[in-house]
């Protein structure tokens, strides 16, 4: 889950960056480069505003819904039956 959550964060940076670094290597305007920047801003915010939430609702939320079971007993039970 942890790596789930860490590549969607690249994935959004990288995303997110993206308009600005092509505003920047093409030689646009100004506004469009303000444009880009304001873009990787949100971005940025939008991963530093979600990642702690998400980070909290995996905490509070894993040991209600996932059970640890001992697999020899699982496998045992199999057996009998």
């Amino acid at each position: 889950m942890i790596y789930y959550r860490n590549t969607l964060c690249m994935i959004q940076a990288l995303l997110g960056s993206l308009p600005y670094d092509k505003a920047v290597q093409n030689g646009r305007s100004d506004e469009e480069k303000s444009m880009g920047m304001k873009i990787l801003t949100v971005a940025v915010l939008c991963i530093l505003v979600t990642a702690p939430i998400g980070a909290a609702a995996i905490t509070l939320s894993g040991p209600r819904l996932l059970h640890r079971s001992n697999v020899q007993e699982t496998v045992s039970h199999r057996d009998t039956e």
